[in-house]
C-alpha cells in the first residue's frame, strides 16, 4: 500500500509530527480510529521500508522510529528494547549521510592497508568516515573476516552470493557450537548487520537465528566498607581511577579516555564524550579527586612539553578535526589525562602520538587489589560504576536522575539496580531475623 506523500509548511512543534507519522502509520496498516497500533518489529520494519523507498532520508526515518517507541511506551506500556536495537541501526545511518558528501573522505578514513579485502577496505573507510571507535572498527571487522572464513569468500565478489540465510546459520552456529554469550552474538549481528547495510549496500531483512541464551544476573556491587578497603590498596594513577570510576559511574574505558578538556574544575563536573551511546554527558566531580586531578593535569602539561620539545605531541582527535583544526591536534586541551608511558603508532593516522592507557594497565592493578582488600566478590572495575549507581539509589537519589549520570538510554537498565539495594534500605527484615527476635522475648 503505497503511503501518502507529505504535504502542507513543515512546522517546529515536535507534537504535530508525531501526531502526523503516528496517522500515517495507522493508515499503512489500515488500523481504525481507536484500535493500538501494531508496534511489533515486523510492522514497523515494513513501514519503514516502504517511507524509504519514498525518498525519506535516515534522519526522518530514525525520527518515526522514535515516535513509534515513545506510542509503545507511553500508550501501550510494551518492551521496546528490539525497536531500540533498529534505532541504534538507524543513528548509525544519520552518521553516514551526514558526512557522505564530504570531500575529503579518503582523509578522514586515514591509512587503510591495501592486503585486506576489498570489503573489509570499504568497512574500515564507512567506520572511520561516521568517527566511531576503533574498538568498534576492531570487533566489526574481525566478524565480518569470520563470517567470510565461515562460507569461504575469498573474493569479494562472492559477498554477492550470501543473503539472510547465511547469516542466520552463521550466527545460530555462534549460539548452539561455540555457546557464546548473548552479547557476543549480539556484536556479530551488529557486524554483519553493518556490513551488509553500509558496504554491499543489500539490507539485511527479518533474521530467524537461533539466539543465544540470555541471563539476566544482578551486578555484583562492593559495600562502601569494601570499596573504601578497595581504594586503600590501590596507588597513585591507579587509586585516581578508581575513585573516579566509583565517584563518577565512568565505564572504564570512558576514564581512560579522559582529555584535559573534559574536566570542568569550575562547575565541578565531568564531561563524557564519545560514549557507549555516541552522546555525551555531564556527571559529578566529587570534591575528594579536586586535588588528584589538579596535580595529574599539572604532570600531564609538563609532559607534553617534553613531546612538544622532542618534535612530537600529537594526538588522535574525532570525527577529521585534526584536519579541520591542525593546531589543535598538540594542544594539552586535547592530551590524554591518562596518557600512556610509551609513544605508539596510530593505525588510522599511521602517525606517531601519545594515546590513552589501555583498560587492561589498571585492570592488572585491581584485582590484585581486591584480593589485597579481602574481597571475595567477583569484582572488576565496572563494579565501582554498579557500586555508584546503587549507592545514589540507597542514598535517596531519583532514578532518572541517576539515568543521566549513568548515560543510559532506557532507564529500564537503571532500573537493575533498584534489585541489589541493601535491604536495610528498603526497611526489610528477613523472617528468620523476626522468629529469632521473637524466641528473644520473655514468656
Amino acid at each position: 500500500m503505497a503511503l501518502r506523500s507529505s504535504s502542507g509548511p513543515q512546522s517546529r512543534d515536535n507534537g504535530k509530527w508525531e501526531k502526523y507519522w503516528l496517522q500515517e502509520f495507522g493508515r499503512f496498516h489500515r488500523v481504525g480510529p481507536n484500535q493500538p497500533l501494531p508496534t511489533d518489529e515486523n510492522s514497523v520494519k515494513e513501514f519503514l521500508i516502504a517511507i524509504r523507498q519514498q525518498g525519506k532520508a535516515a534522519w526522518q526515518r530514525l525520527q518515526v522510529l522514535r515516535f513509534v517507541i515513545n506510542y509503545a511506551k507511553d500508550q501501550l506500556h510494551l518492551d521496546t528494547r528490539a525497536l531500540e536495537v533498529m534505532a541504534g541501526q538507524l543513528e548509525s545511518l544519520v552518521r553516514r549521510e551526514k558526512v557522505s558528501d564530504i570531500k575529503n573522505v579518503n582523509d578522514r578514513a586515514g591509512v587503510i592497508s591495501t592486503r585486506e579485502p576489498k570489503v573489509i577496505q570499504e568497512l574500515r573507510k564507512c567506520l572511520r568516515v561516521e568517527g566511531l571507535k576503533l574498538t568498534t572498527e576492531k570487533a566489526y571487522t574481525k566478524w565480518a573476516k569470520r563470517f567470510a572464513e565461515r562460507f569461504e569468500l575469498p573474493n569479494d565478489s562472492m559477498w554477492d552470493n550470501v543473503n539472510e540465510t547465511h547469516v542466520e546459520e552463521f550466527l545460530s552456529e555462534l549460539a548452539l557450537e561455540h555457546n557464546v554469550a548473548p552479547s557476543t552474538q549480539n556484536q556479530a549481528f551488529s557486524g554483519l548487520l553493518y556490513v551488509f547495510e553500509n558496504v554491499l549496500e543489500s539490507p539485511l531483512e527479518k533474521i530467524n537465528a537461533v539466539r543465544a541464551k540470555e541471563n539476566h544476573y544482578l551486578p555484583c556491587v562492593l559495600s562502601a566498607h569494601e570499596v573504601e578497603r578497595l581504594i586503600a590498596q590501590l596507588r597513585g594513577r591507579d587509586r585516581l581511577i578508581a575513585r573516579i570510576l566509583y565517584g563518577c559511574g565512568l565505564r572504564i574505558g570512558e576514564c581512560v579516555s579522559l582529555r584535559v578538556k573534559d574536566i570542568d574544575f569550575e562547575r565541578r563536573q565531568i564531561i563524557v564524550r564519545d560514549t557507549k551511546g555516541c552522546e555525551d554527558r555531564t556527571t559529578l566531580l566529587p570534591d575528594l579527586v579536586l586535588e588528584d586531578l589538579k596535580l595529574a593535569v599539572r604532570n600531564r602539561v609538563a609532559r607534553h612539553q617534553e613531546d612538544l620539545e622532542a618534535g612530537l605531541g600529537k594526538v588522535w582527535m574525532p570525527h577529521a578535526l585534526a584536519k579541520k583544526f591542525p593546531g589543535q591536534q598538540t594542544h594539552i586541551n586535547w592530551q590524554y589525562l591518562f596518557a600512556a608511558d610509551r609513544l605508539s603508532r596510530d593505525p588510522r593516522s599511521g602517525q606517531v602520538m601519545r594515546h590513552h592507557i589501555h583498560r587492561t594497565t589498571f585492570c592488572n592493578k585491581f584485582t590484585p587489589a581486591v584480593q589485597a582488600a579481602g574481597i571475595t566478590k567477583l569484582a572488576h572495575p565496572h563494579t565501582l560504576r554498579h557500586s555508584f549507581a546503587t549507592h545514589l539509589l540507597e542514598q535517596g537519589v531519583d532514578v532518572r536522575t541517576i539515568q543521566l549520570l549513568m548515560g543510559h538510554k532506557d532507564i529500564s537498565t537503571t532500573m537493575i539496580y533498584m534489585h541489589v539495594m541493601e535491604k536495610n534500605s528498603l526497611q526489610i527484615r528477613s523472617p528468620l531475623d523476626r522468629l529469632a527476635s521473637e524466641n528473644r522475648k520473655p514468656r
